[in-house]
């Protein structure tokens, strides 16, 4: 069978199981093997809808958890590949015998994903190492599979113009595409890395793996071998308050990937980060990363504190104001959406109506009502819906949001008195409301005069007043 009308016919029929299982019953659905048979046509597939089953495991908002507990499998469990295979690409893509570049070298890998697997070694200078290896042609499946899934959603297209549009497919996919042939670009993946631990060069707790370049090429990644405990060993070996103060330092660090840096890991799940037991956090496999401009770093420092301040008018405004608009848009019905959502997550203790779900939610329901999120975006809900079910398994009691909001706060501050912006704003708009109540557009880049001269230490001492106590609220 061609490969595109077999990969229609198993998503035909995959649809048709999981109708069929959401009929179930609770105690039904316990016993039902349809979710594991998802599971194996997804693996007959290949790497690139392992890849896509990865990203479901992230989506509890729209999947039964008995889907959800066997995506999650995918995250590391794919059977590796021969070792003489792995050898044979190592040596060709060095251009040197294994036992030239390495002391030794393990045969069994020590984790194996849809892309790749990864085998620690020890190089000639005595350096333990990680060597992670691109399985032999994924790169042409992977490539060829795309462009079947782009032309089935252009046929798609066709037929359902309005609806490929309103569910953001074509964008949504092309994202998908970016970082998925992102991923396999091992010397990018390298220099990323490298950008990270630029970026945390001061965080002595966040530990990131050294590149050896030498030893490294477009398929072939040598690192630094970097070990800790695995988050299932951690909640088990670590005490509450160990692990409560863990869980402070990875929002932190994550909200500086959001909002400082604009440089974000967007795959933490299980599989790809290490808690050690004096405090430090690892991080592994850089290849899906996200990048997010000013703009929308500053959009979403704001959505966030009006979300964690219950005002929801606020909330919805800065969400809007990151979607596209189509024409049969009809704000008012999503924002009765948006703050029903809103309510249910206030009213909600559970920890199953938890703040990036509620986010992932909104995103549909703006998809609905004609709103259009950009594909950047949806990688960082993305990423943030896998950074909170980590905060969750570190901590179930926390609240994710309460946790986050005084270090949102602490970014807000220091965004606004960086560098010359906060001067700025304050010369232009703030004499017309402290005199008048009012906020003018200024029409004028001049910045110099007497507002400069009187008003602008009294109102820079007004915000660090307004935020040291908005940090007490």
């Amino acid at each position: 069978m061609n490969k595109s009308w077999k990969i229609l016919y198993i998503g035909i029929k995959q649809f048709r199981r999981f109708r069929k299982f959401s009929k179930l019953s609770q105690s039904e659905r316990q016993k039902s093997n349809i979710p594991e048979k998802l599971v194996l046509d997804i693996l007959k597939l290949g790497p690139v809808f392992v890849k896509i089953g990865q990203i479901l495991s992230t989506r509890t908002e729209i999947l039964p958890i008995q889907y959800i507990n066997v995506l999650q499998q995918l995250q590391e469990n794919v059977p590796p590949f021969d070792y003489n295979e792995l050898k044979n690409i190592v040596e060709t893509e060095i251009n040197k015998p294994l036992e030239e570049a390495f002391l030794s070298f393990d045969e069994e890998p020590i984790a194996a994903a849809s892309l790749a697997q990864v085998h620690f070694a020890i190089t000639k200078k005595g350096k333990e190492v990680a060597v992670k290896v691109q399985r032999k042609g994924v790169k042409n499946k992977v490539t060829n599979d795309l462009k079947r899934i782009e032309n089935l959603l252009s046929f798609l297209k066709l037929f359902l113009p309005k609806r490929v549009e309103k569910m953001n497919l074509i964008n949504g996919f092309s994202e998908f595409k970016r970082y998925t042939l992102q991923e396999l670009d091992y010397l990018n993946e390298g220099q990323t890395i490298e950008r990270f631990a630029a970026n945390f060069k001061n965080w002595d707790d966040i530990i990131i793996p050294k590149v050896f370049w030498s030893l490294s090429t477009d398929k072939v990644l040598t690192m630094e071998r970097v070990e800790g405990l695995r988050l299932i060993d951690a909640i088990q070996v670590l005490s509450k308050l160990e692990k409560e103060k863990l869980n402070v330092r990875l929002a932190e660090m994550e909200l500086k990937m959001f909002i400082s840096d604009g440089l974000f890991h967007a795959d933490l799940h299980p599989g790809n980060i290490f808690f050690r037991e004096d405090g430090k956090i690892v991080l592994l496999d850089f290849g899906m990363y996200g990048e997010l401009t000013k703009e929308e770093r500053n959009r979403f420092v704001l959505y966030w504190l009006a979300v964690v301040n219950n005002d929801v008018k606020k909330a919805f405004y800065h969400f809007r104001k990151q979607c596209k608009e189509l024409n049969n848009a009809n704000e008012d019905a999503f924002f009765k959406v948006f703050e029903e959502l809103a309510n249910s997550f206030y009213s909600s203790k559970l920890k199953d109506v938890s703040i990036t779900k509620v986010y992932i939610k909104m995103i549909d329901a703006g998809v609905k009502f004609g709103y259009i999120f950009p594909a950047d975006l949806l990688l960082h809900a993305k990423a943030l819906t896998t950074a909170e079910a980590l905060s969750f398994d570190l901590a179930p009691n926390a609240h994710y949001e309460k946790i986050t909001k005084p270090i949102i706060v602490k970014e807000l501050t220091r965004l606004i008195v960086e560098g010359d912006l906060l001067k700025e704003r304050v010369i232009q708009t703030m004499p017309d409301f402290y005199l008048l109540g009012e906020i003018v557009p200024s029409l004028s880049n001049n910045t110099k005069g007497i507002e400069e001269d009187l008003m602008f230490s009294v109102i820079y001492k007004t915000i660090f007043k307004f935020l040291e106590d908005f940090i007490d609220l």
